[in-house]
């Protein structure tokens, strides 16, 4: 696949994108992109077994440390540096995304 990858093919992706590539950082772009195509092949090939990851959670099981309750720092203290607080939590403003 990775012949496939030309210069020409990379500036055709530049001006779908809208993007400006100067011709001193082509090539280097260009071999990027060959790199980056063969590792996902590579990650595309690889063997893997039908087991999930999940088992070594079972591997782990009992070894894991106790969940204890710890002494922690009062709630006032810690809202006292906060802009704003109500009903004991920090108050933030709406962020538009």
């Amino acid at each position: 696949m990775e012949e496939n990858i030309t210069k020409e093919k990379i500036l055709d992706l530049a001006k779908i994108a809208k993007l400006s590539i100067e011709e001193k950082d082509l090539e280097k772009i260009t071999q990027n992109m060959k790199n980056i195509i063969n590792f996902a092949i590579q990650v595309s090939e690889a063997k893997i077994s039908e087991k999930p990851c999940a088992y070594v959670l079972e591997k782990t099981k009992g070894r894991l440390r106790q969940d204890i309750v710890c002494p922690s720092f009062p709630q006032e203290e810690i809202l006292s540096g906060a802009c704003e607080s109500e009903n004991g939590f920090f108050k933030i403003k709406n962020q538009k995304f």
